[in-house]
């Protein structure tokens, strides 16, 4: 029996030219990375991943450590991104981490300066809703029920992604930073078998002007699964700003599977409007 599944991800652009962001960077993972840096105290390494991405064809996916010692760890370093100029600054990607709670997997910033410290991004930046990140400052297959931290060597499908957002303002502006992914080897034998922390599309936006994505909330009915009817489908939703700038009409983009193959991305669907 086939069905299709529909995920709607809305895009806002913000008015005001001064409250235009600027893309830092906008990493998608699809070719040999230029300028990152992967370290690691054991033979686990971060690679590029063909089989999980959320933009195709690829992501990049981190192993847990092999080695028994807790505490070994891998890294992927990001260049340096030059902030100097900005105030505000918000950080976003998507991954799935299927990862053993015993392990750390963390997201971590930089300046680009002479004894500077790596800071793991604290609870206080994050606008995000993955389980206990405001108390461990770190994911795995915990953070959300889709990650089935009930299975450990449970393989992730393209349906696990989920998208992160930091307001990063208070650790970033003003300055060249550096962004990091560490996966950190807990003491638990036998969770280095777990599919990995895979990593995609990372942005970093700057801005003169205060950057909070709005808050959007789909009205009932929804979309169910369906087996004979394809549509169209009326979405209905309520928008509302989280900063003292109007929403104008947002770029719509329709993700969906059939009958479990990969995603699709329809980046102008028609007939919509938003009231």
């Amino acid at each position: 029996m086939k069905k299709l599944i529909i995920i709607f991800s809305l895009t806002f652009m913000i008015l005001g030219v001064q409250a235009q962001h600027v893309t830092i960077v906008n990493e998608t993972f699809s070719s040999t990375l230029s300028g990152w840096t992967i370290t690691s105290s054991s033979s686990a390494t971060w690679s590029k991943d063909t089989n999980l991405y959320q933009s195709t064809p690829s992501s990049y996916k981190g192993e847990v450590p092999s080695s028994s010692a807790a505490g070994d760890s891998i890294d992927m370093i990001s260049p340096i991104f030059d902030l100097s100029q900005y105030p505000y600054v918000f950080l976003r990607f998507s991954h799935i981490c299927k990862v053993s709670q015993t392990d750390v997997c963390q997201v971590s910033i930089k300046e680009a300066r002479a004894g500077a410290k790596w800071q793991v991004l604290p609870p206080s930046c994050y606008l995000g809703v993955a389980k206990n990140y405001s108390k461990d400052k770190k994911f795995s297959d915990a953070s959300y029920t889709d990650w089935r931290s009930d299975s450990l060597w449970l393989q992730p499908t393209n349906r696990w992604w989920k998208t992160e957002n930091f307001d990063i303002s208070s650790e970033a502006s003003y300055a060249p930073i550096q962004i990091k992914f560490t996966i950190i080897k807990g003491d638990t034998v036998g969770t280095e078998f777990a599919a990995g922390w895979f990593i995609d599309n990372l942005e970093l936006l700057a801005s003169m002007n205060q950057i909070s994505p709005p808050v959007v909330e789909f009205i009932s009915p929804l979309i169910p699964d369906t087996v004979h009817y394809t549509g169209p489908f009326t979405i209905n939703a309520k928008v509302a700003t989280r900063t003292n700038m109007p929403i104008i009409q947002p770029e719509l983009e329709v993700i969906y599977t059939y009958g479990g193959s990969t995603p699709c991305v329809d980046t102008s669907p028609r007939y919509y409007r938003i009231t």
